[in-house]
């Protein structure tokens, strides 16, 4: 009988030891940019205003829907803030409130753009006004997608505007990272002093005041939420008069690697670091 147990359990390690180790799925990303098939009215010719949405689709559906309800934030902020009559404003102000799909939705938001068009030719206004809103993969790795979103607009005017929203989404716990989801605890006074360092060496080599109390006095700093990684280190971006007047565009800082380790989480940093 010792015998046939001894013989059984060396047959139970042998068939545990053959058992195929099962490694880890590594998540894939699979997306594409595509262009919405938006109808102007079946305006044709070189009078017609410019207005094109373009939008990711992937095999990641949350992040699909964050990037095109930023896309409808935007329509509606542009919409919103255009010297439009009052009627006009009201129609693309209710345009969110509505259940369609996100196509009829930025159609709404088409037709109302074609209003202004239509508002300021009355008007005799000169140049066509303009609305591209654009999605971009910028970086992918095993854990992090960042996407890029563009926008840029000609509504009349002395100039026209423009925006870059970055997004950063953690495809093992599906979510949009914010800022503070990077930062070791208690860090962002000491990455606020980072960027500030930033700040001050751009007012001096863009020549942008006598001192840099005298810019501040006019453009108070704050740490921007606007962020992503690129090879370099932390990117901050900041919107047009967000830290600036217009002729200073859309500033942006980095802060390198190497200045981050114990701020940033390790799993942000480089292997290396």
């Amino acid at each position: 009988m010792a015998g046939c147990q001894k013989n059984e359990s060396h047959h139970t390690e042998s068939q545990v030891a053959s058992q195929p180790v099962t490694q880890p799925t590594e998540i894939t990303f699979n997306g594409q940019i595509t262009t919405l098939p938006i109808s102007l009215n079946n305006c044709s010719g070189n009078n017609c205003p410019e207005f094109s949405v373009k939008r990711l689709q992937s095999n990641f559906k949350f992040i699909d829907q964050t990037i095109e309800q930023a896309s409808l934030d935007q329509l509606k902020q542009i919409l919103d803030s255009s010297d439009a009559t009052p009627a006009m404003n009201n129609a693309a102000s209710t345009v969110q409130q509505s259940q369609d799909s996100y196509v009829e939705q930025v159609q709404q938001y088409a037709d109302a753009f074609m209003s202004l068009d239509q508002e300021l030719k009355k008007l005799s206004a000169n140049g066509n006004i303009s609305l591209h809103i654009e999605p971009k993969l910028i970086k992918q790795t095993p854990q992090m997608v960042i996407v890029q979103l563009s926008t840029d607009s000609f509504l009349g005017g002395a100039h026209g505007s423009a925006s870059q929203q970055y997004f950063n989404f953690n495809l093992k716990t599906k979510q949009q990272l914010q800022l503070s989801d990077i930062l070791e605890q208690g860090k962002e006074k000491e990455l606020e002093k980072l960027a500030h360092d930033q700040f001050e060496k751009w007012i001096k080599r863009e020549n942008l005041a006598d001192s840099i109390s005298d810019y501040e006095e006019a453009w108070a700093f704050k740490l921007s939420n606007n962020f992503y990684f690129n090879d370099k280190g932390l990117v901050l971006q900041y919107g047009e008069y967000e830290i600036g007047p217009y002729v200073v565009g859309m500033p942006s800082f980095t802060i390198g690697y190497e200045q981050l380790v114990g701020v940033v989480k390790p799993n942000y940093l480089p292997k290396n670091m």
